[in-house]
């Protein structure tokens, strides 16, 4: 929604730590963290469908959508990304699921 609040600052972090990442794919995410892009400019960061879904997953593991700008902020994100509503609808429920864990 571009803005970063501290709780989401603490999920992106944790969920930076806990995965796969490098040093510089870490970087990156906290630097975006400071200089938050549009939606677009995220779009234009994904080379195929794969990578689009996982900057989508990214940011929907980061957003809970529970305030009409973030929610609108991962739709205008979806929509730059060309995702399918299908492949969206699965990403945000594996989301849920792993919340609920």
């Amino acid at each position: 929604d571009g803005h970063v609040g501290a709780e989401e600052q603490k999920q992106i972090f944790a969920a930076a730590n806990q995965g796969d990442l490098d040093a510089e794919d870490k970087a990156f995410i906290f630097d975006a963290m400071q200089n938050p892009l549009s939606p677009d400019q995220i779009a234009a960061l994904a080379g195929d469908e794969e990578q689009a879904a996982e900057l989508y997953l990214a940011a929907r593991i980061a957003i809970d959508p529970d305030h009409p700008d973030e929610k609108a902020f991962l739709q205008s994100l979806a929509r730059s990304l060309k995702l399918p509503d299908a492949l969206v609808s699965h990403l945000d429920a594996q989301v849920a699921r792993n919340l609920e864990a």
